[in-house]
């Protein structure tokens, strides 16, 4: 997202949006040292971050063999993240690896599920 873009959602928001997790050793931090809930088709791993803003990394697993299957399932997760932010715990890296069947669930159950996983998560 650009600058003027982030800015201008900060404006309509008044507050700093969750971002995409970019940083590698943050990354590796995460994958190392984080806790896990969930089980397949969608597992979440999380983190302090020490930020007062929760970052995302979405991560389909190897069952995902086509590109179109993998941006299918990041879509539906970012989208996921973006209706329910105010549920979801600020100053937090957060990994969510999900399953191909996830992106199969009918979108109701797909909300419960995630929902659920950040409830567990607090």
């Amino acid at each position: 997202m650009d600058s003027f873009r982030r800015k201008t959602r900060e404006k309509v928001l008044g507050e700093r949006p969750s971002e995409t997790l970019c940083d590698q050793s943050r990354i590796q931090e995460l994958f190392r040292n984080a806790r896990k809930t969930g089980k397949k088709p969608l597992l979440v791993l999380f983190r302090k971050n020490g930020l007062g803003v929760s970052c995302f990394l979405f991560c389909p697993d190897k069952s995902h063999k086509r590109s179109v299957d993998r941006n299918k399932t990041k879509r539906i997760l970012r989208e996921l993240v973006r209706n329910h932010e105010t549920l979801i715990p600020k100053g937090f890296d957060i990994a969510i690896l999900s399953h191909i069947d996830f992106s199969k669930i009918v979108p109701e159950e797909r909300k419960n599920m995630f929902l659920t996983l950040f409830a567990n998560t607090t």
